[in-house]
């Protein structure tokens, strides 16, 4: 199921990742936390703004596992 915070937890969230200490966060948890915002976006639940707050962080990630849903957000994106 897909959580959905508050605008300022989004905020703090997307603030910690964007962090030096973002790999405190699991690497599963940092790809749950793209996916859920992704699709919190697309239907209208998210402000977009706050979906790519959260990911600038990928700048700095280097596990696949993380930018997994990230590819699948771009894939998505180019279909529409």
């Amino acid at each position: 199921y897909r959580i959905n915070y508050d605008i300022e937890n989004w905020r703090r969230i997307a603030s910690y990742l964007n962090s030096e200490n973002y790999m405190n966060i699991h690497v599963l948890n940092r790809a749950q936390i793209i996916d859920d915002a992704f699709h919190l976006m697309v239907t209208g639940q998210l402000n977009s703004t706050v979906f790519w707050n959260i990911t600038n962080y990928l700048l700095r990630e280097k596990n696949y596992v993380a930018w997994y849903p990230m590819f699948k957000a771009l894939e998505y994106l180019s279909n529409i």
